[in-house]
């Protein structure tokens, strides 16, 4: 049977309902004392609820860090893989609801390393109250909540119990890239018992603001760089299948020609493609007549397509290298910085 597109509970009272409303599983592998209470189907027990104690229930998707019945290892032997304790289990269960005296909490945790973890952001999302949603967007993923987003970071956080047998197992490796202890990658929003607002709580640090580079062209100067690099274009498409640009010496005179002239930098390699000096190219674009005119050509016909091009198309995308090749040449590329919040 497909489940709800929602779990619906949205409160504490109604995550205790639920949880006294599911028989639990006895089977070979699990006792009554197991306490597997599946939130759906039971062929998917290890999505069940576990109450830590009266003001404590986790919503659970299994096979994670901090589980003591469907184990993060489950291919290891059980005594390779010591369960949990219920403090660990707290603090790494992808839901945790949680009552303080009038207060009611909801704690969310995303998955533990910075690989995708489809199957949490799925049950996340499912599992949420209805008025929340857990969505990816562009690599990372939210909390929706009454038209704002909260960003839902990755964890490094496996618990003592987990980073204590695979530091015996696996070692520096496994040491070096995840910690024993809480590392506050959570999501927790609270409010008062039978207010139907929920506030992002204060203990709540929300992602820094990421710093955006972006490029942009000059178009002032690239109008006024065009004038006389039109005919610096159309030089180029009719001497490009004369030229012996095939010819590796012949090309490596000519670059080191520009070099020795001041209009690339003696910095330049055939493998950085060169470091021109954007105001030694715009004169030696500008001046029909000057003496590096013929190398510069030469570096461009090295670094398009333009001996090969045989047709319509093949010059239109020669012409799109122009363009970039002009940009970059003439310095007429801005970079920019902008803060983009989440």
């Amino acid at each position: 049977m497909a489940r709800d597109w929602k779990l619906h509970i949205n409160n504490f009272a109604e995550v205790e309902q639920y949880y006294h409303s599911i028989k639990p599983v006895i089977s070979k592998n699990h006792s009554k004392a197991d306490d597997i209470r599946p939130l759906h189907n039971r062929s998917t027990k290890h999505e069940r609820i576990r109450k830590i104690s009266d003001d404590i229930y986790l919503l659970m998707d299994g096979y994670a860090y901090g589980d003591d019945q469907f184990h993060w290892s489950w291919q290891a032997p059980a005594e390779e893989d010591p369960k949990p304790s219920e403090d660990e289990m707290v603090m790494l269960a992808a839901i945790a609801w949680i009552r303080e005296g009038n207060t009611e909490m909801i704690k969310i945790r995303n998955g533990t390393g910075g690989q995708m973890h489809t199957r949490r952001y799925a049950f996340l999302d499912w599992a949420l109250p209805t008025d929340m949603r857990f969505l990816p967007e562009q690599g990372k993923q939210y909390v929706w909540y009454l038209g704002k987003k909260y960003y839902s970071p990755k964890s490094e956080t496996v618990g003592w119990t987990a980073y204590n047998s695979q530091n015996v197992m696996r070692g520096g490796s496994f040491r070096n890239t995840y910690q024993s202890c809480e590392d506050g990658m959570f999501l927790l929003f609270e409010r008062e018992i039978g207010s139907p607002v929920w506030n992002i709580s204060s203990r709540y640090a929300p992602v820094p603001a990421e710093v955006v580079v972006k490029h942009r062209i000059k178009k002032d100067l690239k109008r006024e760089v065009m004038e006389y690099a039109e005919s610096f274009w159309d030089w180029a498409v009719s001497m490009g299948p004369i030229l012996p640009t095939n010819d590796g010496k012949y090309v490596f005179r000519m670059r080191n020609e520009l070099i020795k002239l001041g209009v690339m930098s003696d910095k330049s390699t055939m493998s950085n493609g060169g470091r021109y000096i954007s105001p030694k190219v715009k004169k030696v674009l500008s001046e029909p007549d000057h003496e590096a005119r013929l190398p510069l050509l030469v570096m461009f016909l090295w670094d398009s397509d333009l001996k090969q091009a045989n047709s319509v198309e093949d010059l239109k995308k020669c012409r799109g290298q122009f363009n970039r090749w002009i940009n970059k040449t003439c310095g007429l590329i801005e970079t920019i910085e902008e803060i983009k919040e989440h």
